[in-house]
C-alpha cells in the first residue's frame, strides 16, 4: 500500500488522490510529529498561564473579549483538531467509508480561512 508522509513542506495533488481515491495511508515524518508536540506544549503553556491569547483563551471574532475557562480551552482546542467526518455526516461516513478522506480533503479545502 502507498504511504503519503506529510511533512509540511511538499504535499502534491497526486498524493491527495492517492489518499482519496488510492486509500493510501497518511503518516507523520518525525520532523512533522517533533513540531507538533512543540506547538502543543505551547498552547498547553498558554493555558496553563492563563494568558489572553486570541482563539485559544479567548473566543473568536464577536467573542474574542471573552476569555474562556481552563476546561473550556480544552475543549475548544480538541474541537478545533476534531476530524470533521467526527462531527458531520456520520451516517454518511458509516455507509461510505472510503469517502471519508475524500469529503474531508475538499472539506479542508474549501475552508482554507483556517475555520476548521
Amino acid at each position: 500500500m502507498q504511504k503519503v508522509v506529510i511533512t509540511g513542506h511538499d504535499l502534491t495533488v497526486e498524493e491527495i488522490i492517492a489518499v482519496c481515491r488510492g486509500g493510501a495511508e497518511v503518516v507523520l515524518s518525525e520532523e512533522s510529529r517533533k513540531k507538533i508536540l512543540e506547538s502543543r506544549q505551547v498552547v498547553e503553556d498558554l493555558v496553563a498561564e492563563k494568558k489572553v491569547v486570541y482563539g485559544i483563551t479567548t473566543g473568536f471574532g464577536k467573542f474574542s473579549d471573552v476569555v474562556i475557562s481552563q476546561d473550556e480551552c480544552k475543549l475548544l482546542q480538541k474541537n478545533l483538531t476534531r476530524d470533521p467526518k467526527d462531527t458531520f455526516c456520520k451516517g454518511h461516513y458509516k455507509r461510505n467509508p472510503a469517502a471519508s478522506h475524500q469529503q474531508s480533503v475538499k472539506w479542508f479545502f474549501r475552508n482554507p480561512s483556517g475555520n476548521h
